[in-house]
């Protein structure tokens, strides 16, 4: 080195000095380090990849992270695996069966809708047991009433009671009884296992035509859902082959009890001009 002359110290770069310091940037390099500890399968699963950029980087930074909670942490329940049934169950389940180890959320994608608009819902289980859940799930439309016209019997599975003030809960109109009465023999393919301290979420959806018909019009309502179910299951015997040894348990372990979300409440406004 000459004399007379310094040397310069040598500058350290941060890496938020390496781009222009913007919001969308900042939000990039995030999602980007959070997918990087996600499973493949679980990334690829209802287009969460297209879901996470999707979000709008130069929004409130709270709704942000809310966002990306819900698309990167939510799994949705028809999607969890069949129980194999037998003495294919955790152990855990014999301490489990709680009804209070169970919770049921009830969120709304928008609380006002427009007359002839559907109302958008997503139900939540949340498993606090120490062992897994076996839930029952059948494919069919959403139930808005919580016993069966006529007989009075317990309506299984996800139901929900519409309320408008002074006036009551609206009863729905059944026309299909398919899937409504309680089954005592469950096919496999109807349940799912949630496992422990894990948490799965429905989304339905309660179209126009239906809240009409139970006479939702322009008005403030309240909704809350019940998921119900009274028997254990049967298992099934299979003709011609006789068990070689004593089953470890006497029934299919769907979960047996009743849980309710908390009320939520929409508004349906006359539809624009």
């Amino acid at each position: 080195m000459t004399k007379g002359t310094t040397k310069t110290p040598k500058k350290t770069l941060l890496w938020t000095q390496l781009e222009p310091k913007r919001p969308c940037f900042t939000w990039l390099v995030l999602t980007v380090f959070v997918l990087s500890f996600m499973p493949a399968s679980v990334c690829t699963t209802s287009g969460l990849v297209s879901e996470v950029f999707s979000i709008n980087l130069n929004s409130d930074i709270t709704a942000g992270f809310d966002r990306v909670n819900r698309v990167l942490f939510r799994h949705e329940c028809t999607n969890l695996p069949h129980p194999i049934g037998g003495n294919n169950r955790s152990i855990l389940a014999q301490g489990g069966g709680k009804e209070d180890a169970i919770a049921l959320d009830l969120s709304l994608e928008n609380d006002t809708i427009r007359l002839g608009d559907p109302l958008k819902v997503n139900v939540t289980f949340r498993n606090r047991d120490i062992g897994p859940v076996i839930l029952y799930l059948v494919d069919r439309e959403p139930v808005l009433t919580d016993t069966y016209p006529g007989t009075g019997g317990v309506i299984p599975s996800i139901i929900f009671i519409i309320t408008r003030a002074g006036v009551g809960p609206l009863t729905d109109q059944i026309t299909d009884p398919t899937n409504l009465t309680q089954p005592i023999q469950f096919d496999y393919d109807d349940l799912y296992l949630l496992t422990s301290h894990s948490r799965c979420t429905e989304t339905l959806t309660i179209n126009g035509s239906k809240l009409g018909l139970i006479g939702a019009g322009v008005g403030e309502y309240r909704i809350q859902a019940f998921y119900r179910n009274d028997s254990a299951g049967t298992l099934p015997q299979i003709p011609g082959i006789i068990p070689t040894a004593t089953p470890a348990y006497a029934d299919q372990g769907v979960w047996v009890g009743e849980i309710s979300s908390e009320s939520r409440y929409f508004t349906i406004v006359a539809p624009t001009p």
